[in-house]
């Protein structure tokens, strides 16, 4: 890589145009989460002790299902479908309280890690985009957890909940985890860079700047991160660009996009253990 390219990518001014919400949810909107390398790197990361970046870590997951199962199931045996479940962390608390698990996620290797190290009959895993893939039913609690709903577009996330509330039973109840309207604002104005002999973006020695813009006619941030690899052999190579697209809803746009679905009774709570002041959880029940 030339000195002339980085400087490119470090000063390239900023697109003063204000973009519509097809140019910021078309096309590389997201990181590619379900390419096969993409996806075992992102593997080691979800199953890392050393940060809650990609999932908490197993003793926060472990108190919170026990107050999931507390305080919405007691002692009730249900089916739980488990929407974005990565590599099953979630699965293995759900079976120990005697309820059958479905997961569905489209990352490869964690699905492949949950089918090799969860083998009970009661607990199901899938391959698919959420978007895409049947949930089937009838479930008695449905979970997307740690903000997943922010990565889609608004019509994405009605079509999302839409399909949740016809997987449940009348009267089940959705456990939904989202970020919150100033988290994802704060998100679309962080800059930062780092270096890295490995890590999610590649196995290589690498450097990382992450440029972050906030579309307020939009609610939108969008994060691009441009990937320099240090050792590549030819300049095509040398860079790799990636984005990543949150929408951001106030507390009352959460709650309409739950009542346009169908949900009832929509609570926030507050008693999650192991949550973050970024993230809030919702319930509401299935009318």
């Amino acid at each position: 890589m030339t000195r002339h390219s980085l400087l490119h990518i470090l000063h390239t001014p900023a697109d003063s145009t204000q973009p519509t919400a097809s140019d910021v949810w078309s096309g590389a909107y997201k990181i590619p989460w379900n390419d096969p390398e993409f996806s075992r790197r992102m593997l080691r990361e979800h199953l890392t002790q050393d940060h809650d970046l990609a999932s908490r870590r197993i003793e926060s997951i472990a108190m919170q299902t026990a107050w999931m199962q507390k305080t919405f199931l007691g002692g009730t045996r249900a089916r739980i479908l488990d929407l974005g479940c990565g590599p099953g962390l979630y699965a293995r608390h759900w079976l120990s309280y005697g309820h059958r698990y479905h997961g569905i996620d489209f990352g490869p290797a964690s699905i492949d890690y949950a089918l090799q190290t969860i083998t009970e009959a009661e607990a199901t895993f899938m391959l698919g985009d959420i978007l895409a893939t049947p949930f089937g039913g009838p479930y008695d609690v449905a979970t997307l957890l740690y903000g997943e709903l922010n990565v889609f577009p608004p019509e994405s996330c009605r079509a999302i909940l839409q399909k949740t509330h016809t997987a449940l039973r009348k009267g089940g109840r959705i456990i939904l985890e989202v970020h919150t309207e100033e988290a994802v604002r704060r998100a679309g104005s962080a800059n930062s860079w780092y270096k890295a002999a490995q890590g999610l973006f590649s196995e290589l020695p690498h450097l990382c700047l992450m440029e972050s813009r906030w579309y307020d006619h939009l609610a939108v941030a969008r994060q691009t991160f441009h990937v320099i690899h240090l050792e590549a052999a030819a300049a095509s190579e040398a860079v790799e660009t990636y984005h990543s697209t949150m929408q951001a809803w106030s507390l009352e746009g959460y709650m309409a996009l739950l009542y346009e679905a169908g949900f009832d009774e929509i609570k926030v709570e507050t008693a999650l253990p192991g949550s973050h002041a970024d993230l809030m959880l919702l319930t509401a029940i299935c009318a």
